[in-house]
C-alpha cells in the first residue's frame, strides 16, 4: 500500500477514535463496513486495510454494490475530476445516510497529494 494512504487511514483513524470517543457518544462495538465501488480495483488496497484493522474492527459487513448499515464506513471509489463517485448513481450523500455511518473514510487515487479542501465538493456541508 502506497506511504500516502497508509498514513491518511492512520490519521482518519485517530480522528474517528478522539471523535468517537471524546465526543457526544461513545460507539461500543462499532460495525465496519466496506463498499468497493471501483470494480475490483482496489481489491489488494482492501486486504490490506483488513489486516491492519483486523485488530480494531472486526469482520467488516462488505459489498460492491449495496450500501452496508455500519458506524465507519470505508468507501473504496473512482471520483472524476469534480469529486464525484464514478459509475454509480447515489451521491456521498445518499451513501452517508444509507449506511448510517457517523466516520467515512473515503479512498481514491484520483487526489493523492492534494489537500482535502482542494479537492472539488470536499467543503460542502452533507447536512
Amino acid at each position: 500500500m502506497p506511504a500516502f494512504l497508509t498514513l491518511t487511514v492512520i490519521a482518519l483513524l485517530a480522528v474517528a477514535y478522539v471523535k468517537i470517543t471524546h465526543n457526544w457518544r461513545v460507539i461500543k462495538n462499532p460495525r465496519w463496513g466496506i463498499l468497493d465501488l471501483t470494480a475490483g480495483d482496489a481489491a489488494a488496497l482492501i486486504a490490506a486495510d483488513k489486516a491492519a484493522l483486523q485488530d480494531v474492527f472486526p469482520s467488516p459487513q462488505e459489498s460492491s454494490g449495496d450500501v452496508p448499515k455500519c458506524d465507519v464506513l470505508f468507501l473504496y471509489a473512482h471520483l472524476s475530476e469534480e469529486g464525484r463517485i464514478e459509475d454509480y448513481a447515489r451521491g456521498f450523500r445518499e451513501i452517508i445516510r444509507d449506511s448510517g455511518a457517523r466516520e467515512v473514510v473515503v479512498v481514491s487515487d484520483r487526489f493523492q497529494g492534494r489537500r482535502p479542501d482542494k479537492v472539488p465538493g470536499w467543503h460542502r456541508p452533507l447536512e
